[in-house]
């Protein structure tokens, strides 16, 4: 049972005030309970082409048939009992159906398949069955994911009150101020669980709750928990991956699983299929393309120019009379003698808008909100989102058969070979920890034979101009030097990793003091490609595969000198020392479809070792990571060492047998130092100082001596027998005295007892910034950056949506590059800017090409070089390829555009708007929908700088140049004779010469007379020139047009730079 009696009272006498007067208790029991998961016999990464071979698939997916599933067993025959008010832990490996479990019991089972063998048993809510319990009480379990997700936009406090608000504990206290407790109780270490605490429910499911906390910030967590559920009898059942010893001891009961694991589903489909929705809403509203030209896509109505042209007129239409008698204005809507156009009348005839339905157009537009709000709460409710499922490791299709060898048969050889990786531990042995001793060798071959240290480095961030800096880092003073395994641990908020990457030079904001050197030599240009960082996060391509990721860090890390046959096989060798063969050809995907969490971190661990690294650097290699593999990574990590590696880490809450792996420690506190020196056996030298300087107690004889150094600096911030802090306590020690003698002959003597200096560099191979010459990093970091699964999605989109789909992909990409390899000096900024524009260069070259075939034939345009007889003709060669070089322009311009919006921004949301707000300006001053002398003369500079007047004058006069034009029914004018003027014998041919000749136009009935009563039938337009000119596009300029469109597109390539160098390089 769990130690109840060291929980704190006060915590749970408030606990208990603030509940409701009635309280529902609920425990759960399962019986035989199966769960199982389904997937496909062959999971492979799709390709361009492979998404058609899928199109049967998806066909067939629509009327229930699903094709061949293979079923994935995932918990078995699982029986249990938790009550309420107690704590059940559960234990087992990443993969290994821990969170499925957690899931469950919670009742998220999308994608899965609960088997419950006797109705009367399987899964039971105090009575209530597994089916009633989540239709009609679903508000009582909760699920807790491991990661944190919340509105970014919200303060804790707002967040915390939401919570308080919509699951009110009790009436006692307002919301704000139960947040406002609840906060504090937790120490803001972890606005997740606060939620979870104030959502109040009876059975509540963590799923790693404490990733990523140090030791003693983990426990105040897990009793924070633990006098929830003694006040309130909640059920609380929580995965913790690496426990310390001292929390066991909070739990009462503990499963242990051995099974696989889970499944899921991503975001971003709905960018696409809205964009094109709202373009559709837009186009077809009736004002763009009117609904009389709908359903003719052949029709030019000529009224889109000619709108209120009175005209002038010669003899026989003579416009000095002062009456109107036989005039009409040439708009739509015009009648014959009056001067204006109805407004009404014209919105009628030309766009099929009435003034009859503006109340009813009102009430459909409030119907159609209520209906789409309706269908978004019936989505919000019933659909979720990043549904889970198992991580199912994806092959090329290429590359899968020569993988099937590697792969375990069945679960049951999985489950063997995890054994066997338990029981090795002889250095001779076959096993894989076995070969991973013999293969270290390999690999640290280049030994670091030189000194790495630092003296009185410190930190400091200037937060408001009104205040002093805060200083992080003070006077820190350590070394690191060959062979040596040096731990760095401290409380959450110690500045560890803040110290990790000073020392690495990957600070780019803030002042840095202090001496950081290689022997006596400060950090050179090249010292950050020389080292290897390993950070927390596990960011890497999902595209690439493992190999790749490998290759493309060897290819461009390791020095010039070697060859390229032997940095691949150097790749190799890496895989067998992290044991990654068997998954070396997958893909690394997403989470869900990919490497899973331990694979991802020995991924980032390779990628790091690829690059043949001096220096080692990693920052919570172990974090999220279960028992058994965290022991995996550190004993890799002590092979490194004893192999010549220098290696400093981070930890936050290591075991015992991990801590015993490390050479040295060292230990800080709100930037200070607290100790740095050897551990000795059984931390013995460790302990011997801190009981020297006044620890309140020693260690029991099983307690984890890491905790016990947490635990003990941070309950008690002074030591007992002086007063003074702990950091003032190794300031005046004979410790830190020696320590700062060491690095003072460090460097003054280049050569003293086991220091060997490392050779000068050599200036003609090692003193370059980048390893490998410009060339080769853009030809590998633009084949890096070519997918042909994101191709797919530019063969039939406009701006608005190229954009939604290149600037997320382009900050992605930058996240990645700023994050990894611009730090190890990998590759430079303008390599990265330049592989990203010639990847979409080539890929939005070929989406031109079938966009171009299937929207210049189709409509026709190419008819138009048949017919023309004109003196200035423009041949079907000439015209097709002009309309091609401009389209490919276009998506050029597009693509561009956007990644040199993206370069300058770093919210996705931000950039997108403003690409689509810019391109809208340029759509609505480039003179098709307000044409240029419409304009106001403040706006006319907006024509001659939009880019898409240049595009629409070049497109248009090459596809129309030359056209004969008919005017549809609605743009015909009637002309009635005048009945002032005697004109008994004229016609209407003769009656309008005059005024053609001047204005132009077309008499449809050129023999109709006066004395038999016709009416004239006048088309204002003969060909299309005349409309071109009126828009301010002149045919004869349109290979200018492209000219001038390609000039635009240079200026974006050229933002692009601009725009990352402006923020993101420039020197502050």
């Amino acid at each position: 049972m769990a130690d109840r009696a060291r929980l704190s009272d006060p915590l749970e006498d408030w606990l208990r005030q603030e509940q409701p007067p009635f309280r529902i208790r609920r425990g759960v029991s399962f019986t035989a309970v199966n769960v199982n998961g389904y997937t496909e016999a062959n999971s492979i990464q799709h390709t361009f082409l492979s998404y058609f071979q899928l199109i049967p698939v998806y066909l067939k997916a629509l009327v229930g048939f699903h094709g061949p599933r293979q079923k994935v067993p995932i918990l078995r025959d699982l029986d249990g009992l938790v009550r309420p008010g107690e704590m059940l832990l559960v234990l087992g490996r990443p993969e290994s159906g821990c969170t499925t479990f957690l899931k469950t019991m919670a009742g998220y089972v999308h994608g899965v398949e609960v088997v419950q063998h006797d109705e009367g048993n399987g899964i039971l809510y105090e009575g209530t069955s597994f089916d009633e319990m989540h239709r009609r009480y679903w508000g009582e379990t909760i699920y807790l994911a491991e990661d944190d997700i919340h509105l970014p936009k919200l303060t804790l406090e707002e967040t915390l009150a939401f919570a308080a608000e919509m699951r009110p504990l009790g009436q006692q206290q307002s919301p704000g101020v139960i947040s406002r407790q609840t906060a504090a109780i937790y120490g803001l270490e972890r606005a997740l669980h606060t939620q979870a605490f104030l959502s109040g429910c009876p059975i509540q499911c963590c799923d790693n709750s404490i990733r990523g906390l140090d030791s003693a910030t983990a426990m105040k967590v897990v009793r924070t928990l633990r006098a929830v559920a003694n006040a309130r009898g909640s059920t609380i059942m929580t995965t913790i991956y690496q426990a310390p010893e001292t929390l066991y001891f909070q739990f009462d009961m503990s499963m242990i699983f051995r099974s696989v694991g889970s499944l899921s589903r991503t975001y971003a489909q709905s960018l696409a299929p809205v964009s094109i929705m709202i373009f559709n809403f837009i186009i077809y509203a009736g004002f763009v393309i009117p609904p009389p030209d709908q359903s003719d896509d052949q029709r030019i109505p000529a009224s889109t120019v000619r709108m209120l042209d009175h005209g002038s007129v010669g003899p026989g239409y003579d416009a000095e009379s002062s009456t109107l008698d036989g005039k009409i204005c040439s708009a739509i809507g015009s009648v014959a003698g009056q001067s204006w156009v109805e407004g009404d009348r014209y919105l009628r005839l030309k766009y099929g808008y009435s003034i009859q339905h503006l109340w009813r157009n009102l009430g459909i537009l409030f119907a159609l909100m209520a209906g789409f709000c309706a269908v978004h709460l019936t989505a919000a409710e019933y659909i979720q989102a990043e549904r889970s499922k198992g991580d199912i490791l994806l092959f090329r299709r290429t590359k899968l058969s020569s993988t099937r060898h590697h792969a375990p048969a069945d679960e049951e050889s999985t489950e063997d070979a995890i054994r066997i990786t338990e029981k090795s531990s002889s250095p001779e042995s076959s096993s894989p920890l076995g070969e991973m001793r013999q293969t270290a060798q390999g690999l640290a071959d280049k030994q670091f034979s030189s000194v790495f240290f630092w003296r009185n480095v410190g930190y400091e961030v200037k937060t408001d101009k009104k205040k002093e800096p805060t200083r992080i880092l003070k006077g820190v003073d350590e070394w690191v030097k060959q062979g040596t395994l040096t731990a760095l641990m401290g409380s959450t908020g110690a500045g560890k990793t803040t110290l990790l990457d000073v020392l690495a030079n990957r600070k780019s904001l803030g002042m840095v003091y202090g001496e950081v050197r290689i022997d006596e030599r400060l950090r050179d240009r090249c010292f950050q490609r020389k080292t290897g960082y390993v950070q927390q996060a596990d960011i890497h391509l999902p595209t690439a595969t493992v190999r790749e990721a490998l290759e493309f860090s060897a290819l461009l890390r390791q020095p010039r000198d070697r060859s390229r046959q032997e940095k691949l096989a150097y790749v190799d060798t890496v895989l067998q020392m992290l044991q990654m063969e068997p998954y070396a050809e997958a893909v690394v995907g997403v989470p869900g479809k990919g490497l899973n969490i331990e694979q991802r971190k020995r991924l980032t661990i390779a990628v790091e070792m690829a690059a043949r690294p001096e220096l080692l650097f990693l920052d919570e290699p172990t974090s999220g990571l279960d028992s058994q593999t965290a022991w995996s990574i550190c004993t890799l990590l002590r092979q490194l060492s004893d192999k010549g590696q220098a290696i400093l880490c981070t930890v936050h809450q290591p075991s015992a047998e991990l801590f015993q792996m490390f050479d040295r420690l060292l230990l800080l506190q709100e930037g200070k130092t607290l100790y740095f020196g050897d551990l000795g056996p059984s931390a013995s030298t460790l302990i011997d100082y801190f009981s020297r300087s006044g620890a309140c107690r020693m260690p029991d004889e099983s307690e984890n001596p890491a905790e016990w150094i947490l635990n003990v600096t941070a309950s008690s911030p002074t030591a007992s027998a002086s007063g003074s802090s702990w950091a003032e306590v190794w300031d005046t020690s004979p410790e830190a005295e020696t320590v700062k003698r060491e690095i003072k002959l460090m460097q003054t003597t280049r050569m003293t007892g086991d220091y060997v200096p490392s050779p000068s560099p050599n200036t003609a191979q090692e003193d370059y910034e980048y390893a490998a010459p410009g060339l080769t990093q853009l030809w590998l970091v633009t084949y890096r950056l070519t997918s042909f699964l994101f191709s797919c999605f530019l063969l039939t989109i406009l701006f608005n949506t190229v954009d939604q789909q290149i600037i997320p992909r382009f900050l992605d990409n930058r996240a990645a590059f700023e994050a990894r390899e611009r730090q190890s000096k990998t590759y430079s900024w303008p390599v990265f800017v330049a592989a990203n524009l010639i990847v979409e260069l080539v890929w939005q070259s070929l989406a031109a090409i079938p966009v171009f075939v299937a929207w210049y034939y189709p409509t026709g345009f190419w008819r138009n070089g048949l017919q023309d007889n004109n003196a200035n003709s423009v041949g079907m060669s000439s015209r097709a390829g002009l309309i091609f070089l401009l389209l490919w322009l276009f998506f050029i311009f597009s693509a561009t555009l956007s990644q040199a919006i993206a370069a300058g921004l770093h919210d996705v949301l931000t950039a997108v708007n403003i690409a689509n707000l810019l391109f809208t300006l340029c759509l609505l001053f480039c003179g098709i929908l307000v044409q240029p002398a419409a304009l106001p003369r403040f706006w006319i500079f907006l024509y001659r700088v939009s880019p898409v007047t240049y595009l629409m004058g070049g497109m248009i006069s090459a596809a129309v140049a030359n056209a004969l034009l008919r005017c549809a029914s609605v743009d015909l004018l009637r002309i009635s004779w005048p009945t002032t003027q005697n004109l008994s014998t004229a016609s209407c041919g003769t009656y309008l010469a005059p005024y053609i000749q001047r204005t132009g136009g077309q008499v449809l009935n050129l023999n109709a007379t006066a004395i038999a009563g016709e009416d004239c039938v006048f088309c204002a337009v003969t060909d299309m020139n005349t409309v071109l000119a009126e828009m301010g596009v002149d045919v004869s300029m349109r290979w200018r047009d492209l000219g001038l469109f390609a000039v635009y597109v240079a200026a974006n390539i050229a933002g692009t730079f601009g725009m990352y160098w402006l923020t993101r390089r420039k020197p502050s």
